[in-house]
């Protein structure tokens, strides 16, 4: 149920109420170019009355409790008298807003989110859903989905750098690309350490929802408008062989983004990447080219009504329309008339643009060979990109007829991986088993040693089989691949046959999705905070007893040296007991140089061995003083320099988990 706000009571809802009305905002074009989208639906009279009265209605904006930030469809309305008003099948975004995003400025703001859950509504209402989800990851801007999802988040995010476009005007490049934060700065390095070397306590991968979100907007900013997610992420040597678990090496390849000198993806692996496909709808939004190329007046005629229509006729469409709207409403009519859903989402529509509008090609194609470096179209782009005139050839090649712009590109050939993994997406700590699916053209080989029984050397050879012929036909070409047995063959081959079945299974489905349930969130919420903290818990519980022990060893070994025979008890139980005791008293000293190493590493600084050796001789000097006060004699201060120096080795203990 939706209620409206009282801004005169709320003020998030007043100041977001007050940024959206604000004539010359961002989101009055955005809210502009939905309302274009429905009149433009509006004018097929073939249309149910049902979904000509959804189209009627305005744009909702939900401001949630929960955690939202998705588009949805089919709501109640409480009305001025308390009673509810079903809005069936009318689309609405559901987002969260505190203080901190009220700022026009931020990639994601209010705006920026609505914008950008808006354009998924546009999208689905001028081109259909997409007929597929293969992927099974979680998408960032970091990873690889599947063609179908990648084109329709790449669509949704394109309008968040749109917003700061919007704003920034044309101020210098270098406070266009502001540096990364100081959250980026410190916690990915520590990331990427800990997928490489691995870990005992793993603190940015604890810290990971708290600090990737961000960090993961910001990249829909500078990284984006530089193209840079074109480029493979370089993997550490560390992670190239078997040693390490592929879930370990899939989080380094998804969280770490990729360098300008990088080798780039192949053509399968771009259209899957969101961050390509957004970069794209950037630089099509943003080219002064297409924003100049105004069409005959009949053709906006469609997306207007009333006064609008009698001033396109009186003045033309440069006085109704503006630049950046031109744009939108061409790609909003080629997402209606001449896009199809096919296996490349991203092609088709080029394509369609091209063929629809002859005059927009060359500039479109320039866009396209651009941003994706010719991939698609010529095997030989990936090395000869850069020569001058390379790509200029190319779009002649595609105006002639004679290149086409899938010439270099398999058909997926999604498969199921057997067996189950943990963990959702990115999400290490979550113990929700999922499936693993990957395309076998855009697989690299971190995802083909999900499959069991490829190793390593196995997967880098299926990789360079299929650079050598460009892309696999079919999952019998597995065959040739050196070291491939039949029985992985017929592996390969039933998660081939599991994928097709779940495609016509999704496909026979005709029930109307909706938007999941509040329990549900509130509870994928708790699950995912729970397993975090109790990931937490155990990490913080194996240091405490390691160290712990370490702490009773020197203890043990001081007094055997003083002379020390302790008698043990009799019987067994009482050992055990007595045995437990120590336990419990090495572990609660051990807890005050972990609680230190806390405190450091929530400030920005990470423990080692020799800082909590240091630690651990400051906290002994402490114990000693204390004791001194206390009591004396010789057997007492010996006690109280093994305490200390059990102190500095289970602190060099803890250090040394991190």
């Amino acid at each position: 149920m939706l209620v409206g706000a009282d801004s005169a009571k709320d003020d998030i809802a007043r100041q977001v109420e007050a940024m959206m009305l604000r004539p010359s905002g961002f989101s009055q074009l955005v809210l502009r170019l939905d309302r274009y989208t429905k009149q433009y639906l509006l004018e097929d009279s073939s249309l149910p009355a049902g979904r000509r009265a959804a189209l009627e209605q305005p744009a909702y904006l939900f401001l949630s409790d929960r955690q939202g930030g998705f588009p949805a469809e089919h709501f109640w309305l409480e009305q001025a008298d308390g009673t509810l008003k079903e809005m069936r099948d009318v689309p609405f975004v559901d987002t969260v807003v505190d203080g901190r995003d009220l700022d026009s400025g931020s990639i994601d703001g209010p705006e920026q989110i609505y914008a950008h859950e808006l354009g998924h509504l546009i999208m689905a209402a001028l081109a259909g859903t997409a007929p597929h989800k293969a992927s099974s990851a979680m998408h960032f801007m970091t990873v690889r989905t599947d063609p179908w999802y990648a084109f329709t988040e790449g669509f949704g995010e394109h309008f968040q750098p749109m917003a700061l476009d919007h704003y920034r005007g044309e101020v210098p490049a270098a406070r266009r690309n502001p540096p990364p934060s100081d959250l980026e700065r410190f916690w990915q390095p520590r990331f990427a350490r800990e997928q490489v070397e691995g870990c005992w306590i793993c603190p940015a991968n604890l810290r990971f929802v708290w600090w990737h979100g961000r960090g993961e907007q910001r990249m829909r900013d500078a990284p984006l408008r530089e193209n840079l997610f074109v480029h493979e992420s370089t993997m550490p040597a560390a992670l190239a062989g078997d040693a390490r678990p592929p879930t370990e090496v899939r989080m380094y390849r998804d969280v770490i983004p990729p360098s300008a000198g990088g080798p780039l993806k192949n053509a399968s692996q771009m259209l899957s990447s969101e961050a390509v496909i957004a970069t794209l709808f950037h630089r099509l939004a943003s080219s002064e080219r297409l924003r100049g190329a105004y069409r005959e007046p009949s053709f906006y005629r469609p997306f207007l009504r009333g006064a609008q229509r009698d001033d396109l006729d009186r003045l033309g469409p440069q006085a109704v329309i503006n630049p950046v709207e031109n744009v939108y409403l061409k790609l909003f009519d080629v997402l209606h008339h001449g896009f199809q859903w096919n296996d490349a989402p991203a092609i088709s529509f080029v394509s369609a643009w091209a063929s629809r509008f002859p005059e927009d090609a060359p500039a479109v194609y320039d866009v396209f060979l651009d941003v994706t470096r010719g991939v698609t179209v010529a095997r030989g782009a990936a090395s000869a990109h850069l020569t001058a005139g390379y790509l200029a050839g190319l779009r002649e090649q595609l105006l002639a007829g004679t290149a086409r712009l899938d010439g270099n590109l398999g058909h997926p050939l999604w498969i199921v991986s057997p067996g189950m993994q943990f963990g959702m997406g990115l999400y290490r700590y979550v113990p929700l088993p999922q499936s693993f699916t990957l395309d076998l053209n855009a697989a690299d080989v971190a995802d083909l040693r999900a499959v069991p029984g490829v190793s390593a050397a196995l997967a880098g050879a299926i990789v360079r089989e299929r650079n050598a012929r460009g892309a696999f036909d079919s999952v019998a070409a597995l065959a040739g691949v050196p070291g491939m047995t039949p029985e992985l063959q017929a592996t390969f081959k039933a998660g081939f046959d599991r994928m097709q079945e779940r495609f016509r299974r999704a496909a026979a489905r005709t029930e109307q999705r909706a938007s999941n349930p509040t329990w549900m969130m509130n509870y994928l919420v708790l699950m995912v905070k729970g397993a975090y903290y109790a990931a937490a818990a155990w990490q913080a519980a194996r240091a405490l007893v390691v160290a712990g022990i370490g702490y009773l060893f020197v203890m043990w070994l001081a007094r055997r040296m003083a002379g020390e025979r302790p008698v043990p008890p009799a019987g067994k139980r009482r050992r055990v007991r007595r045995g437990l005791a120590a336990l419990t008293r090495g572990a609660a000293v051990a807890a005050a140089p972990l609680a230190v190493s806390a405190i450091l590493y929530s400030r920005g600084f990470f423990p080692t061995p020799a800082s909590m050796a240091a630690i651990g001789v400051a906290l002994g000097l402490a114990a000693w003083g204390i004791d001194s006060v206390r009591q004396s004699g010789e057997r007492r201060r010996s006690v109280t320099l093994s305490r200390a120096a059990a102190l500095v080795i289970a602190s060099a203990i803890i250090g040394a988990m991190y």
